[in-house]
Formats: structure tokens, C-alpha cells, sequence
């Protein structure tokens, strides 16, 4: 998986002409490049390319061009040169790819995504939306590290922000719950003051103490929370484990029962 910017710097750095719209061509010494970079377009994700019209078409029929001349390269044709798109003013094709990349996002929100309309605060509500179809990129490309990683960070987000609220709604209650929990033993000592340095666990339980989650909402996140936990190498080798597809599958579980409870 790639993104538009990570495109644009590899063409900079190895076809530098196609940003200055310099008349150019490609020969087949070029063809290791070129190819490296067509595997680099081919992974961008379908959603992120969101050019319409003439630019989809630009942008569509460079690629094709790129394709077909490397394809050309491979079965020994050594005398085709990439230099213009036909019927698109003797422009190289590299020079609309990086054109079009250049105005394109790494990343958007994709329709199905949870809306998390309970959060008010539109740019905190985006910026965890936009984390949670990264979270899900990841797990469609078998990234697992980067799904579970990304996943149980979002639910460290929704479980703060939920408290903050709560607090902010009936102040003292959240010290409380706090309280109650190391008096009974299920903190082994007190978490700071402030929130914000608070790890997965103490937001778990605290939540779950205030019934702001459900049980089965807390069971998911615990095991969010282990998986989370690999992140660290030295938990790796201790636990002889690693990022999976049952990790990533058990993150995004996660946030979707804490969405739930939240709504």
C-alpha cells in the first residue's frame, strides 16, 4: 500500500523533469525505475484517487501508457521510449501522473466509516475517523502490526475523550471511580492526574466502572489492550508473540463495541 505524497517524492527523486512539464522520455534503461514506480501506483488505494473528468482520464491514461511501455520493455522491445501521451499536447505521461498525485490526500474517510456523531468537536470526530479507515487500509493490505497499533489507539481516544466528558458533566465523579477502584484493588496505585498519561487499562476500567461501557465491551477491550501491548519489543520476545490477524480483527472489535456503547 502507498500513498500520493510517497509517489510524488519517489518521482522527484528519480524523474525529477516530470515536475518541471520539461519535454523528456524514458528508454528502456529506465525501466527498473518506471517499474518501481508503477507498483507504487498500483498500490494506492482505490479511494484515495478521487480525480474526476479530464483528470481521471489523464491520470488513468498515464498509467496505462507507463504500463504499456514497460510491458514492451520486458518482452525485448529495447527501442520504445515513453515521451508523450498521445492526444494530450505532447506531454509525457509522468509529468500528469505527478500533476494529478500532487493534488490528491494520503488519506480520507471512507462512506462506511463509524460516523462518531456523539463526539462534538468536528476535528477530533474527523481526525479519529480518518485513523479508523487507516486502521482498516491496514488490515485489508494484512498489515497487522499497523491495524492493531492504529485500532487500539482510536480506543484509547474514544475511552479519554468519554471521560473527559463525564467529568466535565458531573465533576469529581471520574476521581471517584478512581477511588473506588484502587480501594478494591483493582489498581495496584493510583493513576496520575492527568488523563492524558493514562494507559488502555486504567481507561478501560474506569469506564467500565462508571457503566459508561458494557461488559462485553470491556472483555474486548482487555484483549485490544494485550494485543496493543506488542507494540513493545521486549513484550514480544516475552510473550514469544506477534501482531496477527486475530490481533488486528480483536482491535477493530474494539472500537466498534466502544462506538456502540458511546452512541
Amino acid at each position: 500500500m502507498s500513498v500520493p505524497s510517497e509517489v510524488v517524492e519517489y518521482l522527484d527523486s528519480r524523474f525529477p523533469q516530470a515536475k518541471k512539464d520539461e519535454n523528456f522520455k524514458l528508454s528502456s534503461g529506465d525501466a527498473p525505475a518506471a517499474a518501481y514506480l508503477l507498483r507504487l501506483l498500483e498500490g494506492l488505494p482505490s479511494e484515495i484517487v478521487t480525480l474526476k473528468g479530464e483528470a481521471l482520464a489523464e491520470f488513468g491514461e498515464s498509467i496505462e501508457s507507463l504500463r504499456f511501455t514497460i510491458d514492451a520493455w520486458s518482452t525485448g522491445d529495447s527501442n520504445r521510449i515513453l515521451q508523450k501521451l498521445p492526444g494530450r499536447g505532447g506531454i509525457n505521461p509522468l509529468t500528469f501522473l505527478r500533476k494529478h498525485l500532487a493534488n490528491l490526500p494520503d488519506s480520507v474517510v471512507l462512506p462506511h466509516t463509524i460516523e462518531l456523531a456523539f463526539i462534538p468537536d468536528r476535528q477530533l470526530r474527523d481526525g479519529l475517523r480518518l485513523d479508523i479507515g487507516a486502521a482498516n487500509r491496514s488490515f485489508g493490505a494484512a498489515d497487522w502490526k499497523g491495524c492493531t497499533v492504529v485500532s487500539g489507539s482510536v480506543v484509547e481516544a474514544l475511552l479519554l475523550w468519554t471521560l473527559d466528558d463525564r467529568e466535565a458533566q458531573n465533576p469529581g465523579q471520574v476521581d471517584t471511580a478512581v477511588k473506588t477502584l484502587f480501594a478494591s484493588g483493582h489498581f495496584t496505585k493510583l493513576p496520575p492526574t492527568n488523563r492524558n498519561f493514562w494507559n488502555l487499562s486504567q481507561l478501560i476500567e474506569v469506564s467500565h466502572h462508571l457503566e459508561i461501557i458494557k461488559d462485553n465491551t470491556a472483555a474486548q477491550c482487555r484483549i485490544a489492550k494485550e494485543f496493543r501491548n506488542l507494540i513493545h519489543p521486549g513484550k514480544v520476545v516475552r510473550l514469544a508473540e506477534s501482531c496477527n490477524r486475530g490481533t488486528a480483527l480483536s482491535a477493530l472489535a474494539a472500537i466498534e463495541h466502544v462506538s456502540k456503547d458511546l452512541s
